[in-house]
């Protein structure tokens, strides 16, 4: 089996590896309103109590922060994943 054959197997599997592959594809601002959009589409899917989009956004963000935090905790080696990851959290701070 081809070394990327078995990263995509391994990425597809790992969803902190699937984000890395993307680094390339995706711009910091974009993989940060991505990740925003993914929680906040769950939060409004579900019956909860957070009323209007607008705090559906707000829980998003602070979600998404919470998972930039965590990748950086564990791939913190000063890599340009870190550097990627940082603007990201940058971006999501902004919003």
């Amino acid at each position: 089996m081809l070394i990327k054959e078995l990263s995509e197997k391994v990425a597809g599997s790992n969803p902190v590896l699937a984000a890395n592959q993307n680094l390339s594809i995706m711009k910091a601002k974009e993989k940060a309103e991505d990740l925003v959009n993914q929680f906040r589409m769950i939060l409004m899917d579900e019956d909860t109590e957070c009323g209007n989009e607008i705090l559906c956004t707000l829980i998003a963000i602070k979600n998404a922060l919470i998972c930039v935090d965590e990748i950086l905790k564990a791939t913190s080696n000063n890599s340009k994943e870190d550097y990627y990851w940082l603007n990201v959290r940058y971006e999501l701070e902004k919003m």
